[in-house]
């Protein structure tokens, strides 16, 4: 992920030989927090996140030639273990359904 983003804004990257792909988006969902203000809890915001990026992925399919990288930080941690699991497998089988480029990162075993 952190190459994809260098070589696009014109980095040296670490390889002799490097073809990326061109990103129309990144999209991120990093970090843990509320929206007291707005009347959001964790997982309101993250569950809120990841329907935006899942809408931006599904949209962006529908023209030719696009690709997405997705990069995901702790999904879940709102909830339960349990729930936290399913909606980080559900949001997984998603990503490889859009075929976006994803950096998934969860603490769920």
């Amino acid at each position: 992920a952190v190459i994809s983003i260098m070589g696009h804004i014109g980095f040296p990257v670490p390889a002799k030989i490097a073809h990326l792909p061109y990103l129309n988006n990144i999209l991120t969902r990093i970090g843990t927090q509320d929206n007291i203000e707005g009347n959001a809890s964790t997982f309101n915001v993250e569950m809120s996140s990841v329907s935006h990026i899942l809408s931006s992925l599904k949209s962006t399919r529908l023209t030719s030639n696009t690709c997405s990288l997705a990069l995901i930080d702790e999904l879940g941690r709102g909830t339960s273990v349990s729930d936290g699991t399913a909606i980080a497998w559900a949001c997984c089988e998603a990503f490889l359904k859009h075929k976006a480029y994803t950096l998934f990162v969860t603490h769920f075993s």
